[in-house]
């Protein structure tokens, strides 16, 4: 399904939805530019190293921009056993199409992706017409300041005029006159307020020329340095002086708050969509923006109880859940996200992992799975390769919604919802054929990051052992994916290449929260035996009502052992090991029998968090956190 400026807001309750539901997510990026070898530089000695390639990474991810993002939402239909597909394509834009941010952003394209893209039959005239905007955290940051900086008034520097501005001088006079003559006038007819427009006050006509933007910054200074009791407003012409009003002025702010506010919201965009990927807070995304025509854009009736139902039961499943991600050949996709969506880029490769196994504590990369026993010798591995081989396997377990049925009939090969429906494709067939074959093993990575094949014995996962004990399966899943391997490596892709270079991978969706939240007990009262009718109630610390379980207490804790195991059926029992948020159900948990692994398999201990980086020393970019 195509997505464009036009069609995203009335479509984002949907998206979110999908996104809510998924097993994963798969993911896939075009570029304006991806780092490549300059022509004449002095050719390099060996491999590069893992930091040398992300140093050229970053480099390359400020300067170029994203131009299409493919996702495709994957579900289990456990009753079918099918995993369902919905793949939607996305045109980004560059541009800060909200005014009043005072936001600006440099980007470039590189010759070799322009040829590239236009080969393949790119249409660059989609960015710039009807590309989805979006905006980072800092640069939200950046408008909300430069908005507070517009609002103090005392920030502003004065211009200093010149004996020789003799034009500019006798309008600071004229002004002065203009404002100490309504100061003084008392009478009943006087205005409320005095226009000060360009020529003098009653020698203007109606067809009085506008101020320029210069007479009306010398009118607010002189009204902001001499007349502390008035306050200035550009009007269209001319500027108006009021009275100061404490009400009114604070009543202005909050509404330039607010209207900043829906700005930002409205140029936030695809990052909306990010935000819910990675499981963050968005219940203060505005409803209002949906209430569009998704061909027009025109304002069309909605029920606002409606939306709020939908868009609040998508955010409650999305809540400290980070969906899982999968995507191909993606440590740049990744870093290129990053930098766009996120934050800055740390300097080392090592922060990078760390921050990336943090916001996203799952990632498969299917080239890894295609090649992770490769040896050195790197065989031919693209996205259409791979998925051309696997066409022919026997396993078909996978079918396009029918709501999102654009690439059933045809192949659009590096469009990016085509693609991340491919790597999707790959991940729940690629998986399952390996999983059926037992075609991994545990331990030992060979210097390509691969990992050698050999006998040896399973032996029970982490998470497994946690599942069983009843540990926390989050804390869990992190121990698991964080095995011995090498450090985290990237590799220059060829500039012939850039499709590869471009495809973002599919994500998977990990069911526990992100965050634990402690369970407080609750205090319960205990009564003494009832006591006869005559006597006389107390509700002071010492009354006999009540038993404290040591001195000074008034109610006994949680957990005292003075107090009886509680009923079976008592409906304000607490559970101390349940989480907070949404909790998935026995099926969602079970998922297809004799589909993919799960994700808290041993399989994705060998394949989970491994970015596959030919072309350097390490071969492979562990993303692990600090445990």
């Amino acid at each position: 399904m195509d997505v464009n400026k036009t069609s995203f807001y009335p479509l984002i309750l949907d998206i979110l939805a999908d996104i809510s539901e998924s097993h994963f997510v798969a993911f896939d990026l075009e570029l304006s530019g991806v780092p490549v070898k300059q022509t004449g530089t002095k050719r390099r000695i060996g491999r590069a190293t893992l930091q040398e390639r992300y140093t050229e990474v970053k480099e390359a991810a400020g300067k170029y921009t994203i131009l299409q993002i493919g996702l495709t939402c994957v579900t289990e239909d456990v009753e079918t056993g099918k995993y369902v597909c919905k793949p939607y394509n996305f045109e980004l834009t560059p541009l800060i199409g909200v005014p009043g941010l005072d936001l600006e952003r440099d980007f470039s394209f590189s010759s070799s992706a322009v040829e590239f893209l236009n080969r393949v039959g790119y249409d660059f005239s989609k960015p710039f017409s009807i590309g989805v905007p979006y905006l980072a955290p800092d640069e939200a940051r950046q408008a909300r300041e430069s908005h507070a900086n517009r609002q103090d008034k005392s920030a502003i520097a004065d211009m200093q005029l010149k004996s020789t501005d003799t034009e500019a001088l006798a309008l600071v006079q004229r002004v002065r006159n203009e404002i100490n003559h309504w100061l003084s006038d008392e009478s009943p007819e006087a205005d409320s307020y005095l226009n000060l427009t360009s020529v003098a006050t009653g020698a203007v006509g109606e067809d009085a020329p506008e101020m320029s933007r210069f007479e009306k910054r010398i009118c607010h200074q002189i009204v902001r340095a001499e007349y502390p009791r008035l306050v200035t407003v550009s009007r269209r012409g001319c500027v108006q002086v009021v009275h100061f009003d404490a009400d009114r002025e604070a009543r202005i702010l909050a509404e330039r708050k607010a209207e900043l506010k829906e700005r930002i919201g409205r140029q936030k965009g695809f990052s909306w969509i990010i935000e819910s990927l990675l499981g963050v807070n968005i219940s203060n995304f505005n409803l209002r923006l949906c209430a569009t025509d998704r061909e027009s854009g025109e304002a069309v009736y909605a029920d606002m109880d409606v939306y709020n139902a939908h868009f609040h039961r998508a955010d409650f499943k999305l809540r400290d859940r980070p969906r899982v991600m999968v995507g191909h050949n993606c440590f740049l996709d990744l870093v290129y996200i990053y930098r766009t969506f996120i934050g800055p880029l740390p300097d080392s490769v090592d922060e990078f992992s760390k921050l990336m196994h943090k916001h996203w504590p799952l990632i498969v990369d299917t080239k890894y799975m295609a090649t992770h026993n490769c040896g050195d010798i790197n065989p031919a591995s693209s996205l259409e390769e791979i998925a051309t081989q696997l066409e022919h396997s026997e396993i078909h377990i996978d079918e396009l919604d029918p709501l999102h049925s654009k690439y059933r009939d045809v192949q659009v090969f590096h469009e990016a919802g085509f693609d991340s429906w491919l790597t999707a494709q790959i991940a729940i067939r690629l998986s399952m054929k390996l999983e059926r074959e037992v075609a991994y093993v545990e331990d030992v990575d060979d210097e390509q990051g691969g990992v050698e094949l050999g006998s040896h014995i399973r032996k029970p996962s982490i998470v497994s052992s946690a599942v069983a004990t009843g540990q926390g399966l989050l804390s869990a899943a992190v121990k698991a994916f964080n095995i011995r391997g090498a450090g985290p490596a990237t590799g220059p892709r060829d500039a012939s290449n850039v499709k590869d270079a471009q495809n973002p991978s599919t994500s998977n969706e990990i069911p526990q929260a992100k965050k634990s939240y402690a369970q407080a007990s609750i205090p319960i009262p205990q009564k003494t035996p009832t006591k006869s009718a005559n006597a006389s109630l107390s509700l002071s610390p010492q009354a006999e009502a009540f038993v404290p379980s040591s001195l000074g207490n008034n109610w006994m804790k949680g957990g005292d052992p003075s107090i009886g195991a509680v009923a079976e059926d008592d409906l304000f029992k607490i559970d101390p090991n349940k989480k907070a948020g949404y909790q998935p159900t026995d099926q969602e948990l079970r998922g297809i029998e004799g589909g993919m692994p799960r994700f808290t398999a041993d399989f994705w201990r060998v394949y989970g968090n491994r970015l596959r980086v030919f072309g350097t020393e390490e071969g492979v970019c562990v993303l692990q956190g600090n445990e």
